[in-house]
């Protein structure tokens, strides 16, 4: 009768010694683990469909009105997963990894231009069916949702451009002045260039824990290629934000951290005087992804501008 307890803390401690080992090894199987444990907590699942030749995965979840949200260039449909938490109880989110992104199909004979990804967005949204839905996107998601919103203004009840790329009068960026001097820092090889990305992403770095942090670098660091044809196609075809935004009669949410170092917030600004029905929240003493960065604050602005709709549908 007592050696049970004495077998309990050994089987206890063999345990935690695991999960350290594992830790510092960070098998991709722990981070994978980690990231399906936030899911959850967020109300989220993983599906999958087909869509011509390319293969989707995507998040979706939580119960009301659809809500439709876009990652980034070198992100994916987790970007959003804390954010989202506050948002499943009175939205349907769907949250795609794009073509080239996350789990989704990687293509290298595709167009990456915003029209093209605009394009395949559509064939995508016509698929699951969607007739009407809140759309949101940031950085490059944010150009083309804004794209989106200006091509189908009847199918988008609303807009939110999270630090929206593409905004083409706006002021260099950090990134945009390393960029030209020849130095790329989504060239990622190793953890420690991931570190340095993160640092010029986040202003408050929130917890990553370490092993989605070398996942992340890892996956990174296997897509280069198709991310370098990405800037390549993405450079080649000139494009202006802000004369999508004109284009589109609905409300808009702008948001942007007021230390950006990937895109001058000062883009904002330039979308508030585009369009009479933006509304631009800067937020202070925060960086390029406020979703990830501040994710309750952010999620709440969103909210309140949504109740704020004339006609909300909450």
């Amino acid at each position: 009768m007592e050696k049970k307890p004495v077998n309990f803390k050994i089987g206890l401690a063999y345990l935690l010694l695991l999960l350290v080992v594992a830790y510092y090894l960070s098998p991709p199987w722990l981070a994978k683990a980690g990231l399906s444990v936030e899911r959850g907590f967020a109300g989220l699942e993983v599906k999958s469909i087909t869509v011509g030749d390319e293969d989707y995965r995507y998040l979706t979840g939580g119960t009301g009105p659809d809500m439709v949200l876009v990652h980034g260039f070198g992100g994916d449909k987790d970007n959003f997963v804390r954010f989202a938490r506050s948002l499943t109880k009175r939205y349907h989110l769907i949250i795609p990894d794009l073509t080239g992104y996350g789990e989704s199909t990687k293509d290298m004979k595709v167009l990456y231009d915003v029209l093209s990804q605009a394009s395949r967005f559509h064939e995508f949204i016509k698929f699951l069916g969607l007739k009407s839905f809140h759309l949101a996107g940031h950085s490059m998601g944010g150009a083309i949702v804004g794209t989106y919103a200006a091509q189908y203004p009847e199918m988008v009840k609303s807009l939110l451009l999270i630090s929206p790329a593409g905004v083409s009068s706006a002021p260099d960026s950090e990134l945009m002045m390393m960029l030209k001097q020849g130095m790329n820092p989504f060239i990622v090889s190793n953890s420690s260039d991931l570190d340095k990305l993160l640092a010029l992403n986040f202003y408050h770095m929130p917890f990553i824990p370490r092993p989605v942090r070398l996942l992340y670098a890892s996956n990174l660091a296997a897509n280069q290629d198709l991310m370098k044809k990405t800037v390549k196609d993405l450079t080649s075809v000139p494009f202006s934000l802000e004369n999508e935004v004109r284009q589109y009669p609905g409300p808009v949410l702008v948001m942007w951290g007021d230390q950006d170092r990937i895109l001058h917030f000062k883009g904002g600004e330039i979308l508030e005087k585009a369009h009479p029905g933006v509304v631009l929240k800067i937020i202070q003493n925060c960086g390029h992804l406020p979703m990830v960065e501040r994710p309750k604050e952010t999620a709440g602005d969103y909210l309140s501008f949504l109740k704020n709709l004339k006609g909300n549908d909450e």
